[in-house]
């Protein structure tokens, strides 16, 4: 199905439907797997959500402090 939607659209690389195409495959893999996971704890599916949307967990300055790889510290600083 892919290659066939990757011939016939000339105005787009076949690596990008790929690409594409695999993204929405992981998202629907994922999406089962917690639903398993979640009914297995016995999880109420009514509070269960499940979407793309992006959420920003911030991170505690004192726990930035705390890590010994100085590559590391550097990097979650300058990318906060």
């Amino acid at each position: 199905v892919v290659d066939t939607q990757a011939s016939h659209q000339q105005d787009r690389a076949y690596g990008g439907i790929i690409r594409a195409t695999k993204g929405k495959l992981q998202e629907y893999i994922t999406g089962e797997i917690i639903k398993i996971a979640w009914n297995n704890i016995g999880g109420n599916n009514k509070r269960l959500d499940i979407n793309s949307k992006k959420v920003h967990i911030p991170i505690k300055n004192s726990y930035i402090e705390k890590i010994k790889n100085e590559k590391v510290k550097k990097y979650i600083l300058s990318n906060i």
